[in-house]
């Protein structure tokens, strides 16, 4: 017989098998026990922490036909079937692969079926999230109202990228990252059944490195009881899962506040050529530099309960000011959002470290240059509206080919964020307005002079912009909006969430006011596919006014003469009126 992986072969078959999720559990058994199931349910959490599982066991048990309370007697032909995978009832969707309206489409056809042998036909829909805007709205009318014989479990990670339509159609249950106890109990339960002999030290590391996800735990497990040395010892683990101890880490930062710049960019080196795991250490570089800063300004805080706390940290946290443990843990968590986006992190690690060095080192701060600052010509440009404050003037053109930032006055977009749902509503504004005074001179213009967007990798207020925006490209542009795509939808809402400050930033490489926007590679695909049926059927674009929008966000409150919610409420298809 094939060899089965631990966490296949040691996934939970009943409610009582379940490890942790105590509340959904709860709240699934008195559903069935009380005959109160819902047409749909939504589940929502990290990787690893039992959405899937919990999706098929509910399924089983709905299906059961000689229920015993809320176990599953696995003796009846609906239950043998499914341990068999052999149930037609039960069908699982992998929306990453699946995600068109063609194949919701197919359900819905399907949906009307009764079931083949079992009470419920159940629809487990993985990854909802991938699913397309189009095959979000095939779904919706099946899903508020199906058949009485269906069931719909969406499960997903990212909840926040699902229409509010779906989620209001569904019953939510959020799953929650297992506690380390949670994890080393069933670990250890799991080697007493293989006959395992791990030491209860590298069960407890495996527990943290997985951070609260079981699948991860059992497959570190599963790949460490595969050495050949009976003898193990956390190095191992270190080892295979590319990750460093806790002492190598902390010596590391107290070599870097030695100002020791010197061993730390050959460590970063040596960590690359033993391939490891660059965003696993920036997390626990985080997660030691949170202690210590908790450490110095509460002495008193009880560190222990949390990671071992040990001589080493304390030694740290007395020879290092908070000032400097502050600017450090700013730039490394800046740098976590864009590190799954590159292909060599280390150099953004270098960098962090370069930048903290040059910053305080004396040597450093004598020979630090004059502040630039722009020459701003005598008519200037007329200030727009924006949320929370007029945006700096900024000059219409420059004789040089770049245009100098001002470093003397501080960016005021630079802590602010918008929400998902004011981005939702900007965004469509802003994609029609672009789209509606398309001009290909101009986005080859501006396609020359965004490289400049370079210079101000360091700066203070647009390093992380530049950062999300190494790989992006130039859709469209006319004069005053502009529509950028990159490839991940992680990138576009950072992005988008900070879109004042990277107006603000390509309104000074650019050389004018810009309002921009950032969709993904697919997004944009799906927007040119409806600008050139609309030109076909002589559809124009009209502009839409953003003003409003400034109004009823900063009122809190919506506009007398803006519906945007009725304008703009179903996505991209709406951006245009098609009659």
């Amino acid at each position: 017989m094939a060899y089965q992986t631990l966490y296949r072969k040691y996934r939970p078959q009943s409610f009582k098998d379940i490890v942790g999720q105590k509340n959904i559990v709860k709240i699934l058994s008195n559903a069935v026990i009380h005959n109160k199931i819902a047409h749909a349910y939504l589940f929502c959490g990290p990787r690893g922490t039992g959405k899937t599982s919990m999706a098929k066991i509910f399924a089983k048990i709905v299906n059961c036909e000689k229920l015993n309370g809320v176990e599953p007697c696995n003796e009846c032909n609906s239950c043998k079937q499914i341990d068999s995978k052999n149930f037609l009832d039960i069908i699982e969707i992998d929306a990453a692969s699946n995600n068109g309206v063609d194949e919701i489409r197919e359900i819905k056809n399907k949906a009307n079926l009764a079931p083949n042998n079992g009470k419920y036909k159940v629809y487990i829909i993985d990854e909802v999230h991938m699913l397309s805007i189009g095959a979000f709205n095939a779904l919706l009318k099946t899903l508020e109202e199906p058949p009485a014989h269906i069931i719909f479990i969406l499960a997903t990670t990212e909840p926040h990228k699902l229409p509010i339509t779906v989620i209001s159609r569904c019953q939510r249950f959020d799953f929650k990252k297992f506690l380390n106890s949670e994890i080393e109990e069933n670990l250890e339960k799991i080697c007493k059944l293989e006959n395992l002999n791990i030491p209860s030290e590298v069960i407890k590391e495996i527990a943290i490195l997985s951070d609260g996800g079981m699948r991860d735990a059992i497959g570190l497990l599963d790949q460490l009881s595969l050495y050949e040395d009976k003898d193990l010892s956390i190095s191992d683990l270190y080892q295979l899962s590319g990750t460093l101890s806790v002492s190598n880490e902390v010596e590391f930062l107290k070599q870097y506040f030695n100002e020791n710049i010197t061993y730390c960019l050959d460590q970063l080196s040596s960590f690359e050529n033993d391939g490891k795991n660059f965003g696993k250490i920036t997390d626990d570089f985080l997660y030691i530099l949170e202690k210590i800063m908790k450490y110095k300004v509460i002495p008193d805080y009880n560190n222990n309960d949390d990671l071992n706390f040990k001589f080493e940290y304390i030694e740290l946290a007395n020879n290092v000011s908070k000032e400097k443990l502050y600017s450090l843990i700013s730039k490394i968590s800046d740098m976590i959002k864009n590190i799954k986006n590159t292909s060599n992190p280390r150099i953004l690690l270098e960098m962090i470290f370069l930048m903290e060095y040059g910053d305080n080192s004396e040597e450093v701060r004598t020979e630090k240059p004059k502040e630039k600052s722009i020459n701003l010509k005598s008519d200037k440009i007329k200030e727009e509206k924006t949320i929370i404050d007029k945006k700096k003037d900024i000059p219409k053109e420059s004789n040089n080919e770049k245009v100098e930032a001002n470093k003397i006055i501080e960016s005021k977009f630079k802590d602010f964020s918008l929400s998902l749902e004011q981005v939702e509503t900007i965004k469509n504004i802003r994609i029609n307005n672009a789209l509606a005074l398309a001009n290909k001179e101009l986005l080859l213009e501006f396609k020359n002079k965004l490289p400049l967007i370079l210079e101000y990798m360091f700066d203070e207020n647009y390093s992380s912009i530049v950062c999300n925006l190494q790989d992006h490209s130039l859709r469209v542009a006319s004069n005053e909006n502009i529509i950028l795509s990159v490839e991940y939808s992680s990138t576009a809402q950072i992005l988008n969430e900070k879109i004042y400050l990277l107006d603000e930033l390509l309104s000074i490489v650019l050389s004018r006011n810009i309002k921009s926007i950032v969709v993904t590679n697919d997004e944009w695909n799906n927007i040119k596919t409806t600008y050139v049926n609309s030109k076909r059927n002589n559809i124009e674009y009209t502009l839409m006014d953003e003003e409003d929008y400034y109004i009823t966000t900063k009122n809190n409150k919506k506009s007398e003469n803006s519906d945007l919610e009725g304008i703009f409420g179903n996505g991209i298809d709406d951006i245009i009126e098609v009659r």
